[in-house]
């Protein structure tokens, strides 16, 4: 299965689907025709076989590429879940199938698995020998479509995972977790029951840990004819979304609800307005097609959706000013091949809208005007595998920079550093990487445009985590901010105030083979180094490091005192 890179991470709506999806031939071969992007390629192996499935992130394709992808074999990981116990003898056939067990890895890999848990309690996968984290959760595989859930359905949410080592099949018992009865009630502002309305319940985003967001702690459920639901809660902080079905009313927020105990709750939501239409080009009605409806009144509020099979959207949204985005699909979007490179022809969709009352919009996509350039250093050296993206110019505050907005639409560079897209005639905003500060305006028509850029100041740093004793270390955090910020305060905390700090400041994870890519303008920074939790390994700081160019470096991590690997 093939995604979009930036798209999967920028956005869970845009991704949820892959790009293309494929069998490999006889001889394991396989072919994708796509633009030049990042991707992100999953390997799904057969079922009842002992073969790991496989993830490869930041394919860079700006050329034909070939990929090797070799698969391996791993042990065998059963078990039951308890139901013997007094405490646990009431466990149902149905608590125990709206339930699978997933592991994610802590080292020498962070592969991750998921086994459904069978009527009789008994659950079973594969994965490669290391120290995992091991947990239940509510089953997953429910989409968010309304019709493949049902209100009675078993929902359980608990935040806890032991910690196992694995060096060959092995057998498990696994405990069922203390959970407290959370009961709901959903209504209208005139108290009348919402029956069918989606809730979505995971643990409070202002409480959740790197681990909890890994591991995918959420539920899913609907409100039934008395606007009623039940989840099954273990105790902690959590946030709760209601979803209204297709009606005049918008959904809810409730942050950091704490569950201590049995309880009970009402969510009262309020009346909107529905915003509707239909999205086509060239006659044909365009499915997937991500729909953005973003505030211009000064508030920071963006809704989103996605057509449907007959091309139609719906979304409630309250009073006020508007700006509507479309975006086709990859796969609706006709390919245009410039320079022997394949780029997505349909142009972003835009209008202003204000809404007072229900609305319909009529969206026609249609084929843009190309905008295309290179990339190149201070040195005339081209810049390959930076991210363009372009941001709409705000009519009348065209010289506002566009830092905290969407993009409308990105782009790759290639082996030459060149850029293409393609957009709707007006102004925009070009952007390379992250670098807002030299954003640069550009108009245009009905004719190609070309924009050549000079970038100055940003260096690629590549880090490879390893620890002492040579083993590679994935899912480590390398937090990167700018020297002289007090590092004291919470880390993260301090990377809450966006604004405060001159230079850029944030996190990326190290991959499969231990290593991990910033982008950064020039300036000297400190940055943190912290394995997964519940690893051999120590976390580092490296207080002072100045970037003015291109580097590499290779960080060691120190054992732990008293870490011994499948202890």
């Amino acid at each position: 299965m093939l995604f979009d890179q930036f798209a999967h991470e920028s956005d869970s709506l845009v991704g949820a689907e892959p790009l293309r999806e494929l069998k490999t031939g006889a001889k394991g071969d396989f072919s994708f025709s796509v633009k030049t992007g990042v991707y992100r390629i999953e390997v799904v192996p057969a079922s009842a076989t002992r073969i790991l499935g496989h993830s490869l992130s930041e394919i860079k394709v700006t050329t034909n590429t070939n990929l090797n992808i070799s698969l391996a074999t791993g042990s065998i990981v059963s078990g039951r879940i308890n139901s013997s116990s007094k405490e646990n003898s009431n466990l149902t056939v149905e608590m125990l199938t709206g339930t699978e067990v997933v592991v994610l890895g802590i080292e020498p890999s962070s592969y991750k698995a998921v086994s459904p848990v069978a009527e009789d309690g008994s659950f079973s996968l594969v994965v490669p020998r290391g120290k995992y984290h091991i947990a239940l959760r509510c089953s997953q595989f429910d989409s968010e479509d309304r019709e493949t859930l049902a209100p009675a359905k078993f929902k359980l949410v608990s935040t806890h995972s032991d910690v196992i080592a694995i060096s060959h099949d092995v057998d498990l018992t696994l405990e069922w977790p203390e959970l407290f009865p959370f009961i709901g009630e959903i209504v209208d502002h005139s108290g009348h029951p919402v029956a069918n309305a989606l809730v979505i319940v995971e643990p409070a985003v202002s409480r959740r840990s790197l681990l909890l967001s890994e591991l995918s702690f959420a539920a899913r459920t609907l409100s039934d004819e008395m606007g009623r639901f039940q989840l099954s809660l273990e105790a902690g902080t959590y946030d709760i979304v209601v979803e209204p079905p297709d009606s005049m009313l918008f959904g809810c927020v409730e942050k950091d609800l704490n569950v201590t105990e049995s309880c009970q709750h009402r969510f009262v939501l309020a009346q909107g307005h529905r915003l509707k239409g239909q999205v086509v080009f060239d006659d044909h009605l365009l499915s997937q097609s991500l729909v953005r409806v973003q505030r211009v009144d000064g508030q920071k509020q963006e809704y989103i959706t996605r057509t449907d099979s007959d091309g139609q959207f719906a979304i409630t949204i309250p009073d006020g000013s508007y700006k509507l985005i479309v975006q086709a699909h990859p796969k609706d979007s006709p390919p245009v091949t410039i320079d022997g490179a394949e780029y997505s022809a349909l142009a972003p969709w835009t209008r202003n809208i204000v809404v007072g009352g229900d609305t319909h919009v009529a969206v026609r996509l249609s084929l843009g005007t190309a905008l295309r350039g290179r990339i190149c250093d201070d040195s005339g050296q081209a810049r390959s595998s930076v991210k363009v993206s372009v941001y709409a110019a705000h009519s009348g505050h065209a010289q506002l920079l566009p830092e905290g907005r969407s993009a409308l639409a990105y782009g790759i560079t290639d082996g030459e550093g060149c850029y293409c897209l393609f957009l709707t005639p007006g102004q925009y905003w070009l952007v390379v990487h992250n670098d807002f500060s030299n954003a640069k305006l550009v108009e245009i028509a009905s004719e190609p445009v070309t924009e050549d850029i000079v970038w100055h100041g940003w260096s690629q740093i590549k880090f490879e985590v390893i620890g002492e004793d040579n083993q590679l270390i994935p899912r480590c955090q390398v937090f990167y901010q700018p020297y002289g910020s007090d590092l004291d305060l919470d880390w993260e905390e301090s990377l809450s105030s966006k604004g405060t700090l001159a230079l850029p400041h944030g996190y990326v994870l190290t991959g499969e083979q231990g290593t991990c890519l910033l982008t950064l303008p020039s300036g000297v920074y400190t940055f943190r180094f912290t394995p997964p939790d519940a690893g051999s390994f120590q976390e580092k700081t490296i207080r002072q490091l100045s970037v003015s160019a291109d580097l590499s470096r290779r960080v060691t991590l120190e054992l732990k005192n008293s870490a011994t690997f499948g202890g």
